[in-house]
Formats: structure tokens, sequence, C-alpha cells
């Protein structure tokens, strides 16, 4: 399945599990944005070589904690 199209909790099990990574999660999802965003402009800032980075540094420490991997978006009326 898709990182893209699964759930949250989805995600942390299949990361729990060995059968997701957060680098292949925050990928799919990267590349699910790509596909959409010309259509829907629900994106103002996208720092996706940061995201990698993230998710390969989670990777590598593992134990990532309960949503560590799951790819978020934050809504542009939180201060970021």
């Amino acid at each position: 399945m898709s990182g893209a199209l699964m759930t949250a909790l989805a995600m942390r099990r299949a990361m729990a599990d060995g059968t997701l990574t957060a680098e292949v999660a925050v990928r799919c999802a990267l590349e699910h944005i790509a596909k959409r965003e010309p259509v829907i402009h629900a994106w103002e800032c996208i720092d996706a070589e940061g995201a990698m980075r993230a998710a390969r540094d989670l990777d590598a420490r593992g134990r990532p904690g309960l949503l560590g991997g799951v790819p978020i978006g934050v809504k542009d009326l939180i201060a970021t």
C-alpha cells in the first residue's frame, strides 16, 4: 500500500513491524503532493529536502515514538 494513502495509525503499525520506513512514508507523501498540488493549490511552503533528511535521521535512530515518521501538514493559521 502506498504510504500516501495510509492512515497515521496504519503507518505507525507498518513502521513498527518494519514494513514501512519514515523515508518511504515521506517520499510517498511528497509524490502525492506533487501530483495533486497543481490542481488543489493547498501548500504554501514545502521543505522536501528537510523532510527527507528528518525521515532518514529518524529511521537511523529507530524507536521513533508515537507519531514519529508520520508526515503531517501544518495549517497556515499556525505560526511556523
